[in-house]
């Protein structure tokens, strides 16, 4: 199992972004022969390959970068399920475009994704089952395709239909 937090800085440990994959990959068990690939295809998924954010502290990072970083050490564990708590708060168009590919990702390498988000376009590119919460409970919750077509459901809780179907 991963997460994400909501505020990524909140999750970092390591003095270095290196260190923190190296940190994840021991305290999971990820044989050594693996990690450098899945330290750069993960990174490379989040936007950051090109960057040479590896030496840097996490806690120097942008709120984009930490964000993405935070969804790049989940992607290289590859767990079975993966809970994300706004994965997309704060990123522009190319880092949520980022975040679509690390979720991406891990659905297609059989993860169960949950995500709790106010980003109902990112939502409507991902998503397969959807539920709306409310009032303290579930609202509505069903196929993505129908619940995100909904108008009427959708404004009774402050949402437009996503332009992005489902």
């Amino acid at each position: 199992m991963g997460f994400t937090f909501q505020f990524p800085e909140e999750q970092f440990l390591s003095p270095t972004v290196a260190e923190e994959f190296s940190s994840l990959f021991r305290l999971r068990g990820i044989p050594e022969e693996e990690r450098d690939e899945r330290r750069r295809v993960s990174l490379r998924d989040a936007g950051l390959g090109a960057q040479g954010i590896e030496g840097r502290s996490p806690f120097t990072l942008s709120l984009g970068e930490s964000r993405r970083l935070a969804l790049a050490l989940l992607s290289a564990l590859r767990p079975a399920a993966a809970f994300l708590d706004e994965p997309t708060s704060g990123l522009d168009a190319s880092g949520a475009a980022s975040a679509r590919t690390i979720v991406e990702g891990l659905l297609g390498r059989g993860s169960t994704v949950v995500m709790a988000t106010h980003d109902i376009e990112f939502i409507a590119g991902v998503a397969r089952s959807v539920m709306i919460l409310g009032g303290g409970g579930i609202v509505a919750q069903g196929e993505a395709g129908a619940l995100l077509s909904d108008r009427a459901l959708l404004a009774a809780h402050g949402y437009a239909v996503p332009r992005r179907r489902p």
